[in-house]
C-alpha cells in the first residue's frame, strides 16, 4: 500500500501523473504496460499510449530547455568523455529492422572543470555526422576508445582510453599478453597515486614517473614481431595506431587516463 498517496493529487492530475510517470520508467525500471495496471487500481483508466504521450510531452516541455541549457554550457569547455553503445529499437523511423543496431551516445565533463554534467543522445547509427551535430560547437580535446569514423574532427582532437588498450592485451591470454597488461597496470597504480594532485602536478608526476613507463611500452610493441590476426597482433595494431592519442595524458593533467567515466 506504498502508494496509497496517489489518490491524493488530483487537483493538477496531469502534472502530477506525467512526473511520477517519468520517475517510474526512468528510476523504477517499471514499463508503462505495467503502470496502467496499478494506475487501474487506484481508479485512473488508462493506457499504455497516453502514458507515453504524457512523457513525450513532459520531456520536450519541462526537461528539454534544461538539456539544452547544460549543453551549451557543456560544449563551452575544453575536454569531454565521449562514448556510445548500441542497443535496438523495435519500430525504427527508418524503417529498417528492429534487430538492426541503433546507438545511444554519451557527453560527460570532467571534474577539474567544473561540477561533472552527463548529457544522452539517441541515434540510428554510428555515423561520423551523429558526432559532429551531438558535440557541435565543440572545440578541445576528446576522450575516447579510439573509434577510426571520428577521426580528423575540426576543431578537436583526441585523447585514448588505456583502459581499452589494457582490455585488449588482457584479451590475448599468453606472456606477451600478460607483459602489456602489466605495463598498463603500473600506469594505474601511477594514477592512483596522483588522483588528487592538481592539473599541474599531476602533470608534472607523469612527465617523471608514467612517460618512461608509455614509452618502454610502445617501444616493446613496436619492436615485437607480432603478426597475423590473433589477439596479440590485434593489440599490438590497436595499441600502435593510437600511440600519439595514449600519450595525450602525459601532456595534460586534466585529461583522464580513461574513458571509464563515460
Amino acid at each position: 500500500m506504498a502508494l496509497n498517496w496517489k489518490v491524493y493529487y488530483t487537483e493538477n492530475s496531469n502534472n502530477f501523473y506525467a512526473t511520477l510517470v517519468i520517475y517510474d520508467k526512468f528510476a523504477q525500471n517499471l514499463p508503462l504496460y505495467r503502470q496502467v495496471k496499478e494506475w487501474d487500481r487506484y481508479g485512473l483508466n488508462t493506457n499504455d499510449k497516453n502514458l507515453s504521450n504524457w512523457v513525450i510531452r513532459a520531456s520536450h516541455d519541462w526537461l528539454l530547455p534544461i538539456y539544452e541549457r547544460m549543453k551549451v554550457l557543456m560544449m563551452a569547455k575544453s575536454l569531454l568523455h565521449v562514448d556510445e553503445t548500441y542497443g535496438q529499437i523495435l519500430n525504427r523511423s527508418d524503417g529498417k529492422s528492429g534487430q538492426t543496431n541503433a546507438y545511444n551516445w554519451v557527453c560527460r565533463s570532467v571534474p577539474c572543470q567544473g561540477p561533472p554534467m552527463t548529457l544522452f543522445h539517441s541515434a540510428l547509427s554510428r555515423a561520423r555526422s551523429v558526432l559532429e551535430s551531438f558535440i557541435e560547437g565543440f572545440s578541445g580535446t576528446i576522450i575516447w576508445d579510439g573509434y577510426s569514423a571520428y577521426d580528423k574532427l575540426e576543431g578537436v582532437t583526441f585523447a585514448n582510453c588505456w583502459a581499452h588498450v589494457r582490455r585488449y592485451w588482457l584479451k590475448a591470454d599468453s606472456k606477451n599478453g600478460r607483459i602489456g597488461v602489466s605495463y598498463c597496470d603500473n600506469l594505474y597504480l601511477l594514477e592512483m597515486k596522483f588522483k588528487h594532485l592538481s592539473p599541474s602536478k599531476r602533470r608534472k608526476k607523469r612527465q617523471k614517473y608514467s612517460k618512461p613507463i608509455v614509452d618502454k611500452f610502445l617501444e616493446w610493441v613496436e619492436m615485437s614481431p607480432f603478426y597475423g590476426k590473433n589477439a596479440l597482433a590485434k593489440a599490438a595494431e590497436y595499441t600502435l595506431n593510437r600511440a600519439n592519442e595514449l600519450r595525450a595524458f602525459l601532456n595534460d593533467g586534466r585529461i583522464e587516463i580513461d574513458n571509464n567515466p563515460a
